[in-house]
């Protein structure tokens, strides 16, 4: 069983408050509703990802000091926030007054284009966080529920419940059958050719899955890189478990590779 995750916790640097330094703690919290998980580490982040960073006054509404930060490496998650936050200084002298902190992660963007306000609403925002007011002296610091607004939060569970879904059918027709259909609607009404061949590869099929499977894997490579250990790996388990079994695993381990549309994905 997944433990449950613990908040992001982190704590911005250097935020002076009437001449002096205080160092403020920042929780983070993923918001259910919107993101379908609470678990930082499931929110990959595909693309070059900007993180604004704001401070603002709570009564005058005025901005004191705001950063744009590049969200380093290329294989992100949410989970890269807190050290990123650490290092940011939002050094101000004329906070006389309570305080909130904005956070918006926008993609793809890069930290030298700067970061939009969050209140924008700009179309490259992917998350965002806001917080109440605070008085920078209160020990418990800012809290920040993050909000995913332009997440794809289906494209992995589509893919995985597509695998489940053709798993089920190929136990309820076999293999050799649920292709055999497909090849049967691919057919212009009438062909008889094309039918005749359908059946034909039917019935070499039910003599040897296993052989029409790695057949039916080999065709569909057109060259892709590492598709011969694919098939190969595909093949081998079939010769264990039987076609359903190995079509399966090999469509999960496809899903698990799948390069995501969207700038941000719920894994």
């Amino acid at each position: 069983m997944r433990a449950r995750p613990a908040a992001l916790v982190a704590a911005l640097a250097a935020l002076g408050c009437k001449g002096k330094d205080v160092e403020v703690p920042v929780t983070m919290t993923l918001d259910m509703a919107s993101c379908t998980t609470d678990y930082p580490d499931s929110v990959e982040l595909t693309c070059p990802t900007a993180v604004g960073v704001s401070l603002w006054g709570g009564e005058s509404a005025e901005r004191l000091e705001s950063e744009c930060i590049d969200l380093p490496g290329t294989d992100r998650t949410l989970v890269a926030l807190p050290s990123l936050l650490a290092d940011v200084d939002l050094s101000t002298s004329s906070a006389d007054e309570p305080v909130r902190l904005e956070i918006g992660l926008f993609a793809p963007q890069s930290a030298g284009d700067g970061c939009p306000d969050v209140q924008d609403f700009d179309a490259k925002m992917l998350l965002y966080g806001d917080t109440e007011p605070i008085d920078l002296a209160a020990p418990r610091g800012f809290a920040v529920n993050i909000v995913c607004l332009d997440v794809d939060v289906d494209f992995y569970q589509g893919c995985y419940t597509d695998c489940d879904d053709s798993y089920n059918s190929c136990f309820e027709q076999t293999w050799c059958q649920q292709d055999y259909d497909a090849c049967v609607a691919a057919c212009t009404e009438g062909d008889a050719g094309c039918m005749s061949a359908c059946q034909s590869d039917l019935e070499a099929c039910m003599v040897d899955e296993c052989s029409a499977l790695n057949e039916d894997c080999m065709a569909g490579c057109s060259g892709d890189a590492g598709c011969d250990t694919r098939c190969a790996s595909e093949n081998t388990e079939c010769l264990e478990y039987g076609a359903c079994d190995a079509r399966y695993t090999t469509c999960l381990n496809d899903c698990d590779t799948a390069t995501p549309t969207s700038c941000a994905s719920i894994y």
